[in-house]
């Protein structure tokens, strides 16, 4: 088993960030998938940008959010104002839907850009530490499944995946590391 080590020895203020980085890289790698792998309407409108999106957006919206009224000639208003003040408030209620659209669909990119990156370095790895923490986290296999893949024992998995995780930590925070020898421990 390959062992590292940091270069220069960590001060106090970098080992908690080390820690620190750590469990927000747990919280990350449960969610890698999921942010790789949009679904949903969001999904679908991302693949038709360029397209029909302002109508496909206009079709959401009308499904989920538009009062009968409005498609349904049986429920007319009393009056012109009645009338007037549905469309106005379907039109106010599809700009800020649109809107709403516009802010999850950047935060859905970005959360997808920074799982690939996340993903990036899992891969980047070495091997062993990288497949046990995609087959941990990105392909969701059960721990006994992986334990028979890698030939491993249930105490060399743990110890791979908390070693991968740390040195995930340390390529975020540019702390520079380097294998070292078993036999100088």
């Amino acid at each position: 088993m390959k062992k590292f080590s940091v270069i220069k020895p960590l001060s106090e203020n970098e080992k908690r960030r080390v820690e620190t980085r750590i469990r927000s890289l747990v919280i990350r790698l449960k969610h890698m998938k999921a942010d790789i792998e949009m679904q949903g309407d969001l999904k679908e409108l991302i693949e038709r940008s360029g397209f029909d999106a302002d109508q496909f957006l206009q079709d959401i919206y009308s499904s989920n959010f538009a009062p009968v009224r409005i498609s349904n000639p049986q429920f007319k208003g009393k009056s012109e104002c009645d009338m007037t003040s549905i469309y106005l408030d379907y039109s106010t209620g599809l700009d800020d839907f649109i809107e709403f659209i516009k802010d999850e669909y950047s935060r859905l990119i970005r959360s997808s850009s920074a799982a690939v990156t996340l993903y990036t370095n899992v891969i980047s790895l070495p091997n062993t530490y990288a497949k046990v923490l995609l087959l941990t986290f990105y392909y969701e296999e059960p721990v006994e499944s992986i334990l028979k893949m890698l030939y491993i024992s249930r105490a060399s998995y743990y110890r791979y995946k908390n070693e991968a995780i740390t040195l995930l930590a340390y390529k975020e925070l540019g702390i520079k590391y380097r294998e070292i020898d078993n036999c100088k421990i």
